[in-house]
């Protein structure tokens, strides 16, 4: 037991000497960069772009997307932008956020792609994902203390990236945010973002759940609590999301 403890604590240790050393100012994400724009954050499900009131994706300053939407855009043939991408670092094609192809984000115009993680345990999977990829601007996007906050109020060990992503751009000075797809597992995922046999709803709750580390339900509770303090003139969520609003 003793040693086990030793054990751990050596590896904390390790990776916190490699959090302080490899860091730089340069890696952290300026949140004034949303500042006075028109954005949309697009989510995996198949309601995505589905608003009461049709719009128009190139009208916007900023796309951003998550994790396998990029490549998902170019398995559909879709040549949409993805601006700004929210990637878990994990590469896993299932469980993770898949393959960062620079090849398809570079045609997709990205300027962006933000790690919204602050695990100690985690962080070294940032700094492997810049190394791999030194020709895209990768950068750490959020506070540890708005993350570990985020944590806590979902009493979970990772929240996903989804609702890392929003929660960290809504408190950003943007003069508008559309919000769609994105329906914490309640519906299917588009086509071709993920493997067909978890694509519905179902399959997709269950891989969430499995791993222990999220928790669908809560994150729905947590999102539409924290748009319901926020200025609704500000923010507009898609045809799914809006008729579960308070």
């Amino acid at each position: 037991m003793f040693f086990k403890k030793l054990k751990k604590i050596l590896r904390l240790i390790k990776l916190l000497l490699i959090y302080v050393f490899k860091i730089k100012p340069s890696d952290f994400f300026n949140d004034k960069y949303f500042s006075g724009k028109k954005v949309i954050i697009i989510g995996p499900a198949e309601t995505a772009m589905q608003f009461s009131n049709p719009v128009e994706i190139d009208d916007f300053d900023l796309i951003i997307r998550i994790n396998k939407s990029p490549l998902m855009l170019e398995k559909n043939g879709n040549s949409e932008r993805t601006d700004i991408l929210y990637h878990c670092m994990n590469e896993d094609p299932i469980t993770g956020g898949g393959e960062i192809r620079p090849s398809i984000l570079i045609k997709q115009n990205i300027k962006f792609i933000l790690y919204p993680y602050r695990d100690l345990s985690l962080f070294k999977d940032f700094f492997e994902m810049k190394d791999r990829y030194p020709n895209l601007k990768i950068k750490a996007a959020t506070s540890f203390l708005k993350y570990m906050k985020l944590r806590k109020s979902l009493n979970v060990r990772i929240p996903t990236t989804g609702i890392q992503a929003i929660n960290h751009i809504i408190d950003t000075d943007f003069e508008k945010l559309y919000i769609t797809g994105f329906t914490f597992f309640r519906t299917a995922y588009k086509k071709n973002y993920i493997a067909e046999n978890y694509r519905d709803s179902k399959s997709a709750y269950e891989l969430a759940k499995s791993s222990g580390n999220h928790d669908p339900d809560k994150e729905f509770e947590y999102f539409f609590d924290i748009i319901n303090k926020k200025n609704s003139q500000k923010i507009i969520l898609d045809s799914y999301l809006e008729k579960y609003k308070f």
